[in-house]
């Protein structure tokens, strides 16, 4: 007997060769973790001793990875081919039991095999996204992460706006602040202790390898219940060494709103993240950025000339004298045979029937039938009521005596009416009539220039016109100058009777612009400083009257007054806005608009904090001798660092504002004048530009995007950037949405977000710079974000919420990523989200909604 062999390649030893496989990869990607944690040369960072940047998309345990994922892909594939070859030789085996037989063991066989490689190619993307921090979850246990954060989720997508130092910042300066900034306002005694210091039940941990041995003396602050300041009373870190701390937020902390974890709707409900802090202490000023205000110093205000407006002019000719209205009548009404007399009333004036009619009583005696006995047409039925018959839109018969019977008749002769030429001017219309005319009715004159000379008095009397006749001719003027009564409508329905010259030749004022040093801004501009580092939120955020020692904007025809409105901090804290309160007009959103007083000259002012006074000058090497009562060095320069009173702007270093740009800190001395640039003076800075009366109202456009629509292999570390053609309001550049109640309706305006369809969470954050820097005209927007899981697909969002230096909002279906015709853009779904892989094709998306 002849025994058919096994292959060598058997099912078995193929999932035996494939598990060894799996196991090794696990084996090598768990020790490179292990290892991860503590600062062993393994050679994954290579790269960087030679000057090349690390990059996570070439480390070797993502190669290896990667082939794996790419040889399983290419075996599955011949695992469904044997699946469709076995399906074939059934199908052909023509009832043959050997090739049924035969075709069975071949499907069994390459389905078994097909499960082994899903089920490994789900282990493996399982562990590619456990290298790489994609895993959401994870309570924080004994040892420092060696990614930036765990539960990083509610970083952007949910509770969490922003926090400083951003997820995995270097060379944080060890007397650093820490921020964090939540989307809602959160209940304050659940983060602040009575003395000012945080809850140190482990609601809050600052520690560094250790969770259970975290920071206690923590000063914390806020003037908005969402922005919390922590201060350590001691110096992060080591003087001789870098160390990694961890920032840890428990779902403890309540919303003010309903007392529920700040964390309860979130992924997780944690947040933990962490950065490196150096061995060195910030001992450098802030700055407002050279070319970083807007509107930009303006020394002079535009010379503005007005020519007058001119009003459009219009003719209407009267070549002979117009028809007039004559109502119709009935006449001639006549009983048949016996019938009763009768009479006519309530004859419709409009009646457009002309010649012999009958009016028949029916054979019950209960309707009457009306008949043009010219043309045999009936004209309709009535019933019958007492001693009269009304037969709608013509008249009512009624008899003189007696009642009606069966048979009866009546003729009459129908004179039908004769309609009226008209005029028409704007909304209104004329017509013509002989005798007792009623509102928009010209009485007919005895000659053509007598009717001239009515229309003329009844179109003085139009609200858009006025009327001027000479002869037969009637010569129009808009009442209103410009360019608005071109639109004026005038017509007639006769144009043997009238000739008609259209109103035309409307222009606006005209306006001359002479501009002396910058443009003055329109006035909805909102006020924007950048500065070179983070800031203190609580000296340059709130309302205007809480800042107003530390930051105003004032109108200099009277300075002692200080504008109403707010200041926000945001850009990952480097850029403060000012916004006004006074309202004056909406947004393409249908957002209200604030406005600064028009054709204004307005002062922002900055005041330096106080400088620290000589107490403890030894320690503040090489600061240690007290002049004037501050700490300097050999070369005259005081020491930065502010008095502990929150009187002035800082950075993150309770550094105090170098207003003047001497990379020095003189204090709150005397001003500094952008507009003059005298830096002999002290650091509180100022500057002054003019606005005009002027609103501006274009939308911004998206001129690029790094990566593009469908780009493979982007860095995952990189930040996503989105290039405007104008100047962004900064304070508008935030993550997820905004719900706005426009009457009835309510809309959901979208910021900036990102997301992908796995299930993976990651933190972002945004921030901006202005391009180019010389001349800030437009702005870069950053999506910043945690490393993020490889292999995985990823959306990117700027919606409707995004809004100009001006307050226009952002319109997604406009612009250059918006060239093709099939999106655009209505009053139901005002987005386009992109489609089929294609910059080209797009779809219509309604408020609020996420791009497949």
């Amino acid at each position: 007997m002849l025994v058919k062999k096994e292959p060598y390649y058997s099912r078995k030893k193929l999932l035996a060769v494939i598990l060894a496989a799996v196991f090794l990869l696990i084996s090598f990607f768990f020790s490179g973790r292990a290892l991860a944690d503590d600062p062993v040369n393994n050679g994954l960072n290579a790269a960087a001793t030679i000057g090349l940047p690390n990059s996570p998309v070439n480390d070797i345990r993502l190669v290896a990875a990667n082939i794996l994922r790419y040889f399983l892909t290419f075996v599955g594939i011949i695992a469904v081919g044997m699946i469709i070859y076995g399906g074939y030789l059934w199908s052909v085996s023509g009832g043959d039991p050997d090739r049924i037989n035969r075709a069975k063991k071949i499907l069994k066989n390459a389905v078994i095999g097909l499960i082994v490689i899903i089920s490994t190619f789900a282990i493996v993307t399982f562990i590619i996204s456990l290298l790489t921090g994609g895993l959401p979850g994870g309570r924080p246990g004994g040892r420092k992460p060696p990614d930036p954060g765990r539960g990083i989720g509610v970083l952007g997508e949910c509770s969490l706006e922003s926090v400083y130092p951003e997820p995995g910042q270097k060379e944080v300066p060890r007397n650093t602040m820490i921020i964090i900034t939540f989307k809602e306002e959160i209940k304050v005694d659940t983060i602040i202790k009575a003395n000012g210091y945080i809850q140190d039940d482990g609601r809050i941990k600052i520690y560094t390898t250790d969770a259970t041995n975290y920071l206690k003396e923590v000063k914390i602050s806020t003037n908005d219940n969402k922005t919390f300041v922590l201060q350590p009373d001691n110096y992060l870190g080591s003087a001789t060494e870098y160390i990694t701390y961890t920032v840890y937020l428990s779902n403890d902390i309540k919303k003010k709103a309903d007392n529920q974890g700040i964390f309860s709707n979130c992924r997780g409900d944690f947040f933990q993240w962490s950065f490196e802090v150096s061995n060195k202490l910030d001992l450098t000023p802030p700055q407002v950025l050279n070319q970083g205000v807007f509107p930009p110093p303006d020394n002079e205000p535009d010379v503005v000339n007005f020519g007058a407006a001119v009003a459009a002019q219009g003719k209407i000719e009267v070549n002979f004298q117009p028809r007039p209205f004559r109502a119709a009548s009935i006449t001639d009404v006549a009983p048949v045979n016996s019938s009763p007399a009768a009479s006519v009333s309530n004859v419709n004036r409009n009646l457009n029937q002309n010649g012999p009619l009958k009016i028949t009583v029916s054979a019950d005696a209960l309707t009457a039938s009306l008949e043009n006995t010219d043309s045999h047409n009936q004209l309709g039925t009535a019933v019958i009521s007492g001693q009269a018959v009304s037969f709608s839109g013509f008249f009512t018969l009624t008899l003189t005596s007696g009642s009606f019977s069966a048979g009866q008749a009546w003729t009459m002769m129908a004179n039908a009416a004769q309609i009226s030429d008209e005029i028409t001017v704007g909304s209104l219309k004329y017509s013509f009539i002989e005798s007792a005319p009623a509102s928009q009715q010209i009485l007919m004159g005895a000659s053509v220039n007598e009717t001239a000379a009515r229309i003329t008095a009844q179109l003085n009397n139009h609200p858009d016109v006025t009327a001027a006749a000479s002869g037969t001719e009637i010569n129009l003027s808009a009442r209103l100058a410009g360019s608005g009564g071109n639109n004026i409508f005038l017509g007639v329905s006769n144009t043997n009777i009238f000739t008609v010259t259209p109103l035309a030749g409307g222009t606006e004022r005209a306006v001359t612009r002479t501009i002396k040093d910058k443009r003055d801004q329109p006035r909805n501009a909102v006020i924007q400083i950048d500065f070179n580092e983070a800031i203190n939120p609580l000296t340059v955020s709130g309302a205007a009257g809480q800042v107003k020692d530390y930051i105003k904007v004032v109108d200099l025809t009277d300075p002692s007054v200080f504008l109403s409105g707010k200041f926000v901090l945001s850009n990952q804290y480097r850029t403060v806005e000012f916004v006004s309160d006074q309202p004056c007009g909406v947004n393409s959103c249908g957002e209200q608009i604030f406005c600064l007083p028009a054709n204004s000259q307005l002062r922002v002012w900055l005041k330096a904090a106080d400088l620290d006074d000589c107490n403890n000058c030894s320690t503040r090497s090489p600061y240690t001798t007290c002049v004037n009562a501050h700490c300097q060095n050999a070369a005259g320069e005081n020491y930065p660092l502010s008095s502990s009173a929150l009187n002035g702007l800082m950075d993150l270093a309770a550094n105090s504002l170098d207003g003047n740009r001497t990379n020095g800190a003189q204090g709150p001395q005397s001003e500094y004048d952008e507009n003059i640039k005298n830096t002999n003076l002290g650091d509180n800075y100022q500057w002054s530009f003019y606005t005009s009366a002027e609103i501006e109202i274009s939308a911004p456009e998206i001129d690029a995007l790094q990566p593009v629509h469908g780009q493979d292999n982007f860095p995952l570390a990189e930040a996503i950037k989105i290039d405007f053609n104008k100047l962004m309001m900064s304070s508008s550049l935030l993550t997820g949405e905004r719900t706005i109640s426009n009457g009835p309706s309510i809309f959901k305006h979208k910021y900036l977000n990102l997301w992908n369809f796995a299930g993976y969470g990651t933190g972002y954050w945004t921030a901006k710079q202005d391009l180019p820097l010389s001349a800030p005209d437009h702005s870069q927007v950053e999506i910043r974000h945690t490393e993020l899981p490889a292999l995985v697909s990823w959306r990117a969002q700027a919606g409707s919420g995004l809004k100009d230096i001006y307050q226009n909002c952002f319109v997604p279906v406009k612009g250059k990523y918006n060239s093709n015709d099939e999106c655009e853009g209505n009053e139901t779904e005002p987005s386009c989200c992109p489609k089929d892989n294609s910059d080209l094709e797009r779809k219509n998306v309604g408020p609020g909604a996420n791009c497949p």
